[in-house]
């Protein structure tokens, strides 16, 4: 969602994060290279993090991003990772 945001400008990717609420607590890292260093495969993952990580409300559940085998950890468990 931001990263496609940025096709349209910084600002425009800025007033996506800043405009979604209801942030999960729970993400899902499923970037293609999720365990390689993102700013080296993906140019735009520092830019998004930075995005994600400026706002508030994104920036409080961020830490939370998990590799798909804890998301799915999370979601057998009950813990409802989608809320």
């Amino acid at each position: 969602m931001v990263e496609g945001g940025l096709e349209y400008g910084d600002d425009f990717a800025r007033e996506i994060v800043d405009t979604t609420i209801g942030w999960s607590r729970f993400w899902l890292n499923d970037r293609e290279f999720a365990r390689r260093p993102q700013r080296v495969l993906d140019p735009k993952a520092a830019k998004v993090d930075d995005l994600l990580t400026s706002t508030p409300a994104s920036a409080a559940f961020l830490p939370s991003r998990a590799f798909p085998e804890i998301y799915g950890e999370r979601l057998r468990a009950g813990a409802n990772p989608g809320k």
